[in-house]
C-alpha cells in the first residue's frame, strides 16, 4: 500500500490528518476578565447537520471560581425566541454548545470550586439534523464569580448545515 505525503514548506500533510478549524466567536468580556481563550477550535465549520463535531479550546482562569460562579447562557433562535438559561460555571466551550445546540447538558458538570490555572477542553457530540434544530443559533455566554463580577463573554453564531 502506497503513502502519499506532500510537504509545502514547513506543512506535512499526509493521509488521515486531522486538521482544526478556528471558530469563529466573539470576545466581549474585557482583558481583565479572569477567563483568557487563547484557541478555540473545530473539527469541521460550520458544523454539519446529524455529524459528529469535535471541538477544542485552551484557556486560562486567573482565579479561583467559587461556589456561586455562574454562566448566563442566551440563545437567539432566527424565529425571534430566545432562551435563557443560569448554570453553574462550567468550561466555557460546553456550555455553548451541548446547552445551546443540543438544549441539554450531555457532559458530567465540573464541581466548583474552578482552581485557577491552564485548561485544555476537547468535546465531540452529534450535531442535531436540521429538523431538530432551527439554524442558525445566536449564542451569548456571560460568566460571573461567586461575587457577581464578570470573568467572561463570548459571542458566537452557529450556522448548522
Amino acid at each position: 500500500m502506497a503513502t502519499c505525503l506532500a510537504v509545502f514548506g514547513s506543512i506535512v500533510a499526509g493521509p488521515g490528518a486531522a486538521w482544526a478549524v478556528p471558530v469563529p466567536w466573539q470576545n466581549c468580556g474585557t482583558p481583565t476578565d479572569a477567563v483568557s481563550i487563547q484557541q478555540f477550535e473545530a473539527s469541521v465549520w460550520p458544523p454539519q447537520g446529524g455529524r459528529p463535531l469535535t471541538l477544542s479550546s485552551r484557556w486560562t482562569l486567573s482565579e479561583t471560581l467559587a461556589v456561586g460562579s455562574l454562566e448566563h447562557l442566551t440563545t437567539t433562535w432566527p424565529s425571534g425566541r430566545v432562551s435563557d438559561t443560569w448554570l453553574p460555571f462550567q468550561q466555557p466551550v460546553t456550555v455553548l454548545f451541548d446547552d445551546a445546540l443540543l438544549g441539554h447538558r450531555h457532559f458530567q458538570a465540573t464541581a466548583l470550586p474552578i482552581p485557577a490555572g491552564p485548561y485544555n477542553q476537547s468535546l465531540t457530540l452529534r450535531v442535531p439534523r436540521k429538523g431538530q434544530a432551527t439554524q442558525p443559533l445566536a449564542v451569548d455566554l456571560t460568566g460571573v464569580d461567586a461575587a457577581g463580577s464578570q470573568v467572561l463573554c463570548m459571542r458566537l453564531v452557529i450556522p448548522v448545515k
